[in-house]
């Protein structure tokens, strides 16, 4: 890059078009067209719309209609869409998945002869087959440049503020207990984090399960409510003065007793006002559910809601976009080095079925999928179908 490139730093996110006349480094976000001469496209760089340029050099994603005399695709490198070009370079580990038209005049000729049926041997799905069964899918919070990975940078991003509690909603299959995981098995998280897995009938079950969680010596002495109450703070006020940040993850929140959920939040939540202070800032709670365990909410965590919106996470269904990077995620995982073997399983129209059938459903998608890779297997396909999908989500 000389100095006379323009540069577009890895740390911005443009809404909008961006039209040059000279030559430009792309290494952040744009979401809108592109118009220069020599154009190039770092690793960390993305655009999702139309791209127009005399050279082309792609290391990002690229996402619609591209024009250019000459593309180059480089390692790591992504493109969807349409490309009109009269030169394409893909490096191995790129990836293209669009349709492609020459910038030159193509002369008339004869059909080609269609191959027959034996000419295309059918294609070995056996590696594909548990690329989304559970402990092997990919983790949709994890899927580059995703909504779902904004969710979870922006829920880490809230746990180093501090805020004492975060609400995530989201119907059944939209990934709440994915993201429990996930923020459970984040090593590279500053936190010390626990999670409730089954649900405890009573505040002092629950008390007693956080005390486990932590590790508390002498617990057959802590059977009292108000000897574990003790016990935990005096443990999270160490923990909380050496330096370590505890959040407590409560997942399937509807299935708490409205009493219960109160309980805990009043006993162990800085959120919940004067009658909790002493925990103030020493436990950070998220809870996960359905919009049903607002009813177990009192006036109070409302409150608390109403002045910190931010903390307050719905998880709308997937987009098209995310379905598709979700899915082609998990054929790469589990293509074992031929990604672009790997993306010509799923054609553009394959992918929308996907979409619209599942309604943006991750449990539906991952159901469906393992279906239709299993039905395309056994019927000798070379790819997925529209039709197997159809048929898959019908059943």
């Amino acid at each position: 890059m000389d100095e006379n490139t323009s540069k577009i730093d890895v740390s911005m996110r443009i809404l909008g078009d961006i039209v040059t006349d000279g030559d430009l480094l792309l290494e952040g976000e744009l979401r809108g067209s592109l118009v220069g001469r020599n154009l190039i496209v770092g690793a960390s760089g993305s655009v999702v719309g139309q791209v127009i340029g005399k050279t082309i050099d792609c290391a990002g994603r690229l996402e619609g209609n591209v024009q250019t005399e000459s593309l180059k695709l480089r390692r790591g490198g992504c493109q969807v869409g349409t490309v009109v070009t009269r030169q394409l370079e893909v490096e191995p580990g790129a990836v293209i998945d669009c349709a492609l038209q020459s910038g030159a005049l193509v002369t008339p000729r004869a059909s080609p002869v269609p191959p027959t049926k034996e000419a295309v041997p059918p294609f070995d799905f056996t590696k594909y087959l548990g690329a989304f069964v559970e402990n092997q899918r990919p983790c949709c919070y994890e899927v580059p440049w995703s909504d779902r990975r904004e969710i979870y940078e922006h829920i880490v991003d809230l746990l180093k503020k501090e805020k004492p509690l975060i609400k995530v909603v989201g119907e059944e299959g939209s990934g709440k207990s994915v993201l429990a995981e996930k923020i459970f098995q984040d090593s590279s998280a500053p936190f010390h984090v626990l999670l409730l897995r089954e649900k405890a009938g009573a505040v002092v079950s629950l008390l007693k399960e956080v005390a486990v969680s932590l590790g508390l010596a002498d617990l057959g002495k802590l059977q009292e409510q108000e000897d574990l109450l003790a016990g935990i703070r005096q443990e999270l006020a160490w923990r909380y003065g050496s330096g370590e940040r505890v959040v407590l993850i409560i997942d399937d929140a509807e299935e708490m007793f409205q009493a219960t959920m109160e309980g805990v939040l009043r006993l162990l939540c800085g959120a919940y006002g004067d009658e909790a202070v002493e925990t103030e800032k020493l436990l950070q709670i998220i809870i996960l559910g359905t919009e049903t365990m607002k009813d177990n909410m009192v006036a109070t965590i409302h409150e608390y809601f109403e002045d910190e919106t931010n903390c307050q996470i719905y998880l709308e269904p997937l987009t098209m976009k995310d379905t598709a990077d979700y899915v082609r995620l998990g054929l790469q995982l589990a293509s074992r080095g031929d990604e672009q073997r790997a993306m010509s399983l799923l054609p553009n129209e394959t992918i929308k079925e996907i979409h619209v059938s599942s309604k943006g459903s991750i449990a539906a998608i991952n159901v469906i999928m393992n279906g239709a890779l299993r039905k395309a297997h056994d019927l000798g396909k070379n790819c997925l179908t529209p039709k197997i999908i159809k048929e898959v989500a019908a059943k």
